[in-house]
């Protein structure tokens, strides 16, 4: 997320991962389970060597060991260079548990419509470019647009502030249900 989000609360945030990769790259992720993290392939790419990121009770980095990384077998890295859809999602299997409660996922069936409220939290920075305004969970209350379909859903902001090019999955907390996930790509305005 970029652009000054305000910090997200408790429950938006509290299954919020950070991932970084050893090209200066970093992503949020959702745990799933306390070994089992959900991101975007995009974050993910072969040739760099990832770690996850876990904050203590006094806001001290962990790094977590990644045991295996995997790409869902539909991704197409081209696809989200032109900003088409494509299964950007990918898995991270760790090799030790997170201390973070998992996210609780929407129950089966549960269908999305254009117009219904969402908060999406994500770890990004305040101002664009500058490193030092990061590591803080964010949210923003978005709104589905488009049709809604079961491979994506995108997210708009209805008062044009957030902005989170390329953003990928991250946990949803859907404003009349419980918390749901999604592999949402999203702007300040539907493509």
């Amino acid at each position: 997320m970029v652009g000054g989000a305000p910090s997200a609360g408790e429950e938006a945030g509290r299954a919020v991962m950070m991932l970084t990769g050893s090209h200066g790259t970093f992503c949020s992720g959702v745990a799933l389970t306390r070994s089992l993290v959900l991101t975007a392939a995009h974050c993910v790419l072969p040739g760099a060597d990832y770690k996850l990121v876990e904050f203590d009770s006094a806001r001290q980095p962990l790094l977590k060991e990644v045991a295996t990384i995997t790409r869902h077998p539909g991704f197409d890295v081209n696809a989200v260079l032109r900003h088409r859809v494509t299964a950007d999602v990918a898995l991270i299997k760790l090799g030790a548990p997170l201390m973070v409660l998992p996210a609780r996922l929407a129950p089966e069936g549960v269908a999305v419509t254009a117009g219904d409220p969402f908060v999406v939290a994500g770890y990004g920075v305040a101002v664009r470019g500058d490193g030092k305004t990061g590591g803080v969970v964010r949210a923003a209350r978005l709104v589905a647009t488009g049709q809604p379909g079961t491979l994506q859903i995108r997210l708009t902001d209805p008062a044009g502030k957030a902005n989170a090019p390329g953003s990928g999955p991250a946990p949803v907390i859907q404003a009349r249900r419980s918390i749901g996930r999604s592999a949402a790509r999203w702007r300040s305005s539907a493509w």
